[in-house]
């Protein structure tokens, strides 16, 4: 395909060329053969502009070419035109060519004949395009032209780019309608383990995996923080088609308590990531965008009021620089909360008064009192306070040295006095 114009490695476009009759080529057009059959289809780029003009045909994207490679083809050159090959990838900054390797090219009009094209190229790890450049197309008088056919490239090629399983590829099992209804603990997912209600959107080359390989963490996001456990993450690249998965959680029918969901994060420099709530018909309710500057967080997303409209939270990788390639990591999913069928039982406030006296040591106190003491302060650790007469329902305890009953060490083993009644 025809590269997009950049105004600097792009100016001008290939186009599809059929040799109509059994005429020979003039010598003027060289290396190539001058008796194509009749028929042939080539690919060709002129111009007869003063200014220099050029075109770029680009291949499909390659995730990787794993040992030294060749490329080779058929050309024809005229008047001055030129010939090169290059390995590009496309950047994010206006659209432009990005050159990343420029194999040696000896491609030129005096060669022997019926010469054809050859460039050797080696080991690339990572995403790229071969292009093939015509340059040098000028001449208001005579026009120059190139003409290209017969395209062939032997190499071992990458499936899959070798980042795309950094971390570890376990694949994350698909939603299923179970019979029984979601709890709000099933969303939280902070080690991965099959009560995690969490799936990706749609089957594709970009979804979202389980990881727990960390080795080379620090090189790619430079920093010490990592996850504890598994986690989720998803790797993108140039040559990633859209489009991409979402790592979803499963419908929530609703809530009936003042919810919040919480997670940490970790992206590659110039990823950029969303997460949203969303209704069950993918409307968009609301979104917070995540930056490298909070990472790893954790981030809280507050669900205010209780909610009757059943609705799910999306993770969605939204852009990337594409001169290198996006990832994001998630992990310690937590939602807190309640969803509206979900019953508690609150927490018994009734006490045993039989349990009391055993556990304060409850003793009688004496009824015996005393007019002549000058003072009415009493804090019943010295004496029994005899100034202070006892109507019949008060008892002598002593606060217990348990920590699991008392929080304050200041009072434990301390005497009170104390009105209990029905003893």
């Amino acid at each position: 395909m025809n590269a997009p114009d950049d105004d600097l490695l792009d100016t001008s476009d290939f186009y599809l060329f059929v040799k109509t009759n059994s005429k020979l080529f003039p010598p003027q057009i060289q290396p190539g053969p001058s008796d194509p059959t009749k028929g042939t289809k080539f690919i060709l780029a002129g111009n007869t502009t003063t200014k220099s003009q050029c075109a770029v045909l680009i291949s499909a994207p390659i995730a990787c070419q794993r040992a030294p490679g060749s490329l080779q083809f058929k050309y024809w050159l005229y008047n001055e035109a030129k010939i090169e090959v290059l390995i590009l990838k496309l950047s994010t900054r206006r659209n432009r060519l990005r050159i990343i390797l420029r194999p040696h090219t000896e491609c030129y009009f005096i060669r022997a004949f019926n010469d054809r094209c050859k460039v050797e190229i080696p080991e690339i790890t990572e995403p790229f395009r071969i292009g093939i450049r015509a340059h040098g197309l000028k001449d208001s008088a005579l026009g120059s032209l190139v003409m290209i056919t017969d395209i062939e490239y032997k190499a071992e090629i990458c499936l899959e780019p070798k980042l795309s399983k950094i971390f570890g590829a376990q694949t994350i099992p698909p939603s299923f309608v179970t019979s029984y209804p979601i709890t709000a603990a099933e969303l939280s997912c902070i080690d991965y383990n099959t009560t995690c209600r969490w799936s990706n959107s749609l089957s594709s080359l970009a979804e979202w995996k389980i990881g727990w390989n960390r080795q080379r963490w620090k090189e790619i996001f430079e920093t010490e923080s990592k996850p504890t456990g598994s986690f989720f993450y998803q790797y993108v690249d140039s040559i990633t088609q859209k489009p991409y998965s979402l790592l979803q959680s499963e419908l929530v029918p609703c809530t009936s308590t003042v919810t919040t969901f919480t997670f940490r994060y970790w992206l590659q420099a110039g990823t950029q990531v969303q997460v949203c709530t969303v209704t069950a018909s993918n409307v968009i309710i609301s979104c917070v965008y995540l930056n490298e500057i909070a990472m790893p967080g954790p981030i809280s997303i507050d669900i205010d009021v209780p909610t009757e409209e059943p609705f799910r939270f999306v993770f969605e990788l939204i852009n990337f620089d594409h001169s290198t390639f996006g990832l994001v990591v998630i992990d310690d999913m937590q939602f807190i909360g309640l969803l509206c069928h979900e019953i508690t039982i609150p927490p018994t406030t009734t006490i045993d008064p039989l349990q009391i006296k055993q556990l304060f040591a409850l003793q009688p106190y004496p009824n015996l009192l005393i007019d002549s003491i000058p003072t009415l302060n009493c804090d019943f650790n010295r004496n029994t306070c005899p100034q202070w007469e006892n109507d019949g329902h008060w008892l002598l305890g002593t606060i217990p040295y348990d920590d699991s009953m008392m929080s304050s060490s200041s009072i434990k083993g301390t005497n009170f006095y104390r009105n209990f009644l029905n003893f």
